[in-house]
């Protein structure tokens, strides 16, 4: 191991494209502190939709471009995922309809549409020509099949139409009707935009709605630049994902690497949920806080010993020059990670194992040596 340290180990500098943190996370708290329904209407977004002209306008940044509150709502009697989302999601796809906000293209989804994805797609008949009639090399059904080969000959009937209709009738043909002369419109079909429209790729995993994937939490979007090294350099701009619980706990994905950009941020998150309304309950707050701090607040404040970095995302490679030397790495999983016949981590040579008693999870702890000193990092997720 050392030969190695010696002659072939040179890394490159590390570079770290990602710092994600906690803002009040409260060991175990139950507490509500922050109304969330409250929140979703009321905390400011700088980008606004205009519904006169169908389209959201946009500030300069940095801003809190995106808020979105989905919600599993469970009572004795049912369940049900509802979505909030401002500014709204869209534009919706030409030629489509949502089949639970209604809207039809240009327009967006609603604010309050429970589904605002292409799932939730169907085709207008004017979308029923465009994407079935008209595409080239088609891979439909045996049923859209027949209609575009009945489009096609002029022998397509009310009968066959309404097969494919929302409501019956609603688009009518005439005896003797060439379909040319058929009146494409709005009306709505029973035709899916992905029975039309085919995701090319790997095998998809089973589909789950939005407002399954993350819910009870109000989520939001910001968006900044990053520094410019000369006047020649264009602005990039980052996004910092945002999730704000009802116990207090702010979790951000994400935030900016400069400490003045990562405070701007902050502290105009913790300005915005005061302002919103009475988001806030502040004797739940500080009964939570007395647990880090003496200090009593009148509003949400960053707690600053329950306020900290939780993981950096970084990568380096272990030598500048690209493929020079390759990795066994089966031998590499079988230093850091061996396992016994139980398929538990078991210690080595150069790692210890222990358990953390709250979830039985095992860390790795690996040793090493380097030319100038002895060290050691933990190691709580290996994959191979």
């Amino acid at each position: 191991m050392s030969q190695l340290n010696k002659s072939i180990i040179e890394p490159t500098d590390l570079n770290i494209y990602g710092i994600n943190s906690f803002i009040n996370k409260f060991e175990d708290s139950k507490e509500d502190i922050i109304n969330l329904q409250d929140l979703k209407y009321n905390f400011k977004v700088d980008f606004t939709f205009d519904e006169e002209v169908n389209q959201i306008e946009e500030s300069p940044l940095p801003a809190f471009t995106q808020l979105t509150f989905n919600e599993r709502i469970v009572s004795d009697t049912t369940s049900y995922s509802s979505s909030y989302n401002r500014p709204p999601l869209g534009p919706i796809e030409k030629y489509c309809y949502c089949s639970y906000c209604s809207n039809i293209a240009p327009l967006y989804h609603s604010i309050e549409c429970s589904f605002p994805e292409k799932k939730s797609l169907f085709l207008t008949m004017e979308g029923l020509f465009y994407y079935v009639i008209q595409k080239a090399n088609p891979e439909f059904s045996e049923k859209l099949n027949k209609l575009r080969e009945a489009w096609f000959s002029n022998t397509i009937t009310q009968r066959l139409l309404n097969e494919f209709l929302l409501i019956p009738n609603s688009v009518k043909i005439q005896t003797n009707q060439i379909s040319s002369e058929i009146p494409l419109s709005n009306k709505l079909t029973t035709i899916q935009y992905f029975d039309v429209i085919i995701l090319r790729g790997p095998t998809k995993l089973e589909y789950t709605p939005a407002t399954q994937k993350i819910s009870n939490a109000v989520m939001l979007s910001y968006e900044y630049t990053t520094d410019k090294i000369s006047n020649m350099d264009e602005d990039i701009s980052k996004k910092t994902s945002i999730r704000i619980y009802k116990n207090g706990l702010i979790n951000l994905i994400n935030v900016p690497k400069l400490q003045v950009k990562r405070d701007t941020l902050y502290n105009s998150l913790i300005n915005r949920i005061n302002m919103s309304s009475d988001a806030v309950n502040i004797e739940n707050f500080n009964k939570e806080a007395s647990e880090y701090t003496s200090e009593n607040f009148d509003e949400y404040s960053i707690v600053k010993n329950a306020s900290y970095i939780h993981s950096v995302n970084s990568q380096f490679s272990m030598w500048k020059t690209k493929d020079k030397y390759l990795i066994n790495m089966n031998k590499l999983n079988d230093i850091i990670s061996s396992f016994d016949s139980f398929g538990k981590i078991v210690s080595g040579r150069y790692t210890t194992i222990s358990t953390l008693p709250k979830t039985n999870k095992q860390v790795i702890k690996l040793d090493y040596q380097t030319k100038n000193k002895k060290g050691s990092v933990y190691i709580i997720n290996w994959e191979n």
